[in-house]
């Protein structure tokens, strides 16, 4: 369950909040000196309020106190925010969901026998929530000066945060966590086995589970900027955090593979600039992390961003240098999808150039090359992809997408795996702002990939349109080692609104992750139908049925159950 309120009132002001009714997270975790593991409650349904905000806003000055987001700047020293240019600080009210089973048994033998839980029930999961700061923000937008306006921006956060279980260590046991577990396993993540009452009675093993709010990033931080135009800008950002850790009787830190830094506080400082000229835009950011990892202390990095927009067409080009040592985890610039030490801007040096236009009234095309290679280990990598959607007629829209990306273009075949983000049976490693954190360190691994995606949409009358998808992948697979593995999706979607109170939305999803072997990875078909109706302006229901099944014939597939899962939603959604 979610609740989900914003009122606005008096010009400026904005109060917020967003609960939720959670089934799977864990209680608190804590030390057993028994077991010289870490122990906690096992799941059961627990309220949550963990956005909630009050914000005063106004052109020339803002303040909010409360969940929020916020960043400067070409992202390179401090962003959370999601937005592509964030100048400032944004409410956060946001929750998701992922319409995707899994098992709420996260048990293992361990002290017992049995595990005494389901392993094959498949269940809805909660609704999840992507982590922003917690905290004051205050910031004057427009101080007025002789030439241009200064902006200054300041900032506080207190954030308990939930971490994967695998993702910590115990400072006591082991002194570097950048050693091979294999041959230091005291430098593993400790156990962590489900607290019985009595205390003492055998219990069984938690697995693939993340620990509640074990730690609290506490942090602070500014900008100061002046402005020569809008498009013309010099300014500065800095920030400082440290980890509290909170779980009693352990001495805990991160794993090096975390994108937190280990060893206590971190942060970064760095400047940036803009200038625009008619058709022309620069954007440049030089920053320089620092943390008690070790080596330097730190990192440097940079980027430069270029843009020329002309009529309909549009080009952007950048650069960018990302240090080894620069582990910043509050860094959201342009970079490669892999990932170096747990963070996607680190150890990367690279270019990309992107080109969209309009053409002939009737052409959105979309187009990039990416450019990288590690730094230390020099590996030349590529992505690019190409998409185009034609307005043929004023009732048809075809479009086309083409993409290819190779892990390393010196070898024609590097033969290891790739991990496809798109394709169900792959490893994703999730974004580091969500609750789900890894659940193990990443893996190195090279490989190709290539689709070709054909859609068409069709609108016959205005009150509907439908559309259809296909996309085919080869990718790496060393179950292959002379060919490519091949996955398929298919998808039709159909919105209607037969009268204006009624919205209709349907979405049939067929995904095959290897169509030439149905007994080694996931084959899905997922589907839903979606009705809201408003009965006056301050009331709209809205109803969801989805259903999702597996229809490969893997050897676990018949226990799971049920299958297929069913899904109703009920929304109730009110603006006065």
């Amino acid at each position: 369950m979610m609740l989900q309120a914003r009122v606005n009132a008096v010009r400026h002001l904005t109060v917020g909040l967003t609960g939720r009714l959670t089934r799977d997270r864990l209680g608190r975790a804590a030390w057993d000196p028994n077991r010289d593991a870490l122990s906690a409650p096992g799941p059961k349904p627990r309220v949550d309020l963990p956005k909630v905000f009050v914000q005063w806003d106004t052109p020339q000055y803002g303040v909010i106190a409360g969940s929020y987001r916020i960043g400067f700047g070409q992202k390179l020293t401090f962003d959370n925010t999601g937005r592509y240019t964030p100048n400032g600080f944004y409410f956060d009210d946001a929750m998701y969901y992922r319409v995707r089973p899994g098992s709420p048994c996260k048990l293992s033998e361990g002290e017992r026998d049995e595990i005494g839980c389901d392993d094959d029930l498949l269940a809805a999961p909660d609704y999840k929530i992507r982590y922003g700061l917690f905290g004051v923000a205050a910031g004057a937008r427009h101080i007025a000066l002789p030439v241009g306006w200064l902006q200054i921006y300041g900032f506080f956060s207190y954030q308990a945060r939930t971490v994967s279980q695998y993702q910590v260590y115990d400072t006591d046991r082991c002194e570097d966590p950048t050693v091979d577990t294999d041959d230091f396993p005291e430098c593993k993540a400790p156990l962590l086995f489900a607290r019985r009452d009595p205390l003492l009675a055998p219990s069984n093993e938690i697995t693939y589970s993340t620990l509640h709010d074990p730690v609290s990033i506490v942090m602070g931080g500014g900008n100061f900027s002046w402005f020569y135009n809008r498009r013309t800008h010099v300014g500065a950002t800095g920030y400082g955090a440290a980890p509290r850790w909170q779980v009693g009787g352990a001495n805990l830190d991160f794993q090096d593979w975390s994108p937190f830094p280990f060893g206590g506080a971190f942060g970064a400082v760095g400047v940036d600039a803009s200038w625009g000229h008619r058709w022309a835009d620069i954007f440049a950011e030089v920053s320089r992390s620092f943390d008690n990892q070790g080596g330097d202390g730190g990192g440097f990095a940079g980027i430069v961003r270029h843009t020329a927009t002309l009529d309909n067409h549009e080009v952007e080009v950048s650069a960018r240098y990302y240090d080894s040592e620069f582990e910043n985890p509050f860094a959201r610039p342009i970079a490669a999808a892999d990932q170096s030490d747990g963070l996607r801007a680190s150890d990367e040096a690279g270019g990309r150039v992107r080109y969209n236009a309009f053409l002939a009234k009737r052409v959105d095309l979309r187009t990039s090359l990416d450019l990288w290679s590690d730094i230390e280990n020099p590996q030349p990598q590529v992505r690019t992809f190409a998409r185009a959607d034609v307005d043929a007629t004023k009732w048809f829209r075809p479009g086309l997408r083409i993409e290819a990306q190779d892990r390393d273009i010196r070898y024609v075949r590097y033969g290891e795996c790739y991990y496809s983000t798109q394709s169900g049976a792959s490893q994703e490693y999730l974004d580091e702002d969500t609750e789900d954190g890894f659940d193990a360190p990443p893996l190195e691994c090279s490989g190709e990939r290539y689709s070709l995606t054909g859609r068409m949409r069709f609108q016959p009358i205005k009150r509907m349109w439908f559309a259809v998808q296909y996309m085919h992948e080869l990718i790496d697979d060393p179950n292959y080692p002379d060919d490519f593995r091949q996955d398929a999706t298919a998808i039709f979607s159909l919105s209607a609104r037969p009268i204006d109170p009624l919205g209709i939305r349907f979405r049939l999803r067929y995904r095959n992750d290897d169509i030439r072997a149905r007994d080694r990875l996931e084959e899905v078909l997922w589907g839903y139908v979606d009705i809201s109706y408003r009965i006056r302006r301050w009331l709209i229901p809205r109803i969801r049925y989805d259903v999702y099944g597996l229809l490969d014939r893997r050897a676990s597939t018949p226990d799971k159950h049920p299958n297929p899962v069913h899904w109703l939603w009920f929304e109730l959604e009110s603006r006065f």
